[in-house]
C-alpha cells in the first residue's frame, strides 16, 4: 500500500512549514542530508519514501534509487528506535542498501540527545523533561521484561527441562500400559470362564 499523492502533498506542506522546521535545530540532519530512505512496514504493507534535504524531511511518492531500506513491522521499528537499536529488535529489522548510509542512520537513531532536542523544541523544555522521564522508565521496564523473560527461559532450559520425560521414558510408559492392559484382559477372560 502506498500513500496517495493528495496525502503526500498535505504531509509535505506540514513538513515544510516554518513552525515544523523550527523543531529541528540548525544543521541537525546534516549527517544524513541528501539521503533517500525507504521504510517498508510489514503487517500493514505500507511503504514510506523519505528524502532528507536541507534540515527537513520530504515524503516522496516512490523511488527506485533509495540509499537505504528498512523492512519491519511498525511495532518492531518503533521499539527499535526507542530502545536505541536494542538487539532484541534490531534482529527483527532487515536493512538493505548502502552500508555507510545505514550506519549513519543507525548512529543518528542512537543519539538520544538529538531526539531530546526535537522534543524540547516541539513541546518545551519542562514537558520534554517529563517525556524523557517516562521514556527512561519505559525503556527500563522493557529491558527488565526481556531480561526477566530471558532468565526464566534460561532457568527452564538448564534446570527444569530434566522434569520432562524423554522418548525412552514415554515408550517405557506406553509399554507398561500395554502390558497392564494385556494382563487385565487375561484376568477378565479367566474370570469370565469361571
Amino acid at each position: 500500500m502506498k500513500i496517495t499523492k493528495k496525502v503526500l502533498d498535505y504531509c509535505n506542506e506540514i513538513l515544510q512549514d516554518e513552525r515544523f522546521s523550527k523543531i529541528f535545530p540548525e544543521k541537525f540532519l546534516d549527517e544524513i542530508d541528501d539521503k533517500k530512505v525507504k521504510i517498508h512496514f510489514t503487517k500493514i504493507n505500507l511503504e514510506l519514501f523519505l528524502k532528507v534535504k536541507e534540515n527537513s524531511f520530504i515524503l516522496l511518492e516512490s523511488t527506485k534509487d533509495f540509499d537505504v531500506e528498512f523492512i519491519a513491522s511498525p511495532l518492531d521499528f518503533f521499539m527499535y528506535i526507542i530502545s536505541k537499536g536494542s538487539d532484541k529488535f534490531s534482529d527483527r529489522i532487515k536493512i538493505n542498501g548502502d552500508v555507510n548510509t545505514a550506519n549513519k542512520i543507525n548512529d543518528f537513531l542512537y543519539k538520544s540527545e538529538k531526539f531530546r532536542l526535537i522534543i524540547s523544541n516541539l513541546v518545551g523544555s519542562e514537558k520534554a523533561e517529563k517525556i524523557e522521564n517516562i521514556y527512561v522508565r519505559l525503556r527500563t521496564d522493557i529491558n527488565n521484561f526481556f531480561e526477566s523473560a530471558t532468565n526464566d527461559l534460561s532457568d527452564f532450559i538448564l534446570e527444569d527441562i530434566t522434569l520432562l520425560p524423554t522418548k525412552d521414558n514415554i515408550n517405557q510408559f506406553l509399554d507398561d500400559v500395554d502390558n497392564l492392559r494385556s494382563r487385565t484382559d487375561k484376568l477378565l477372560k479367566k474370570h469370565v470362564k469361571d
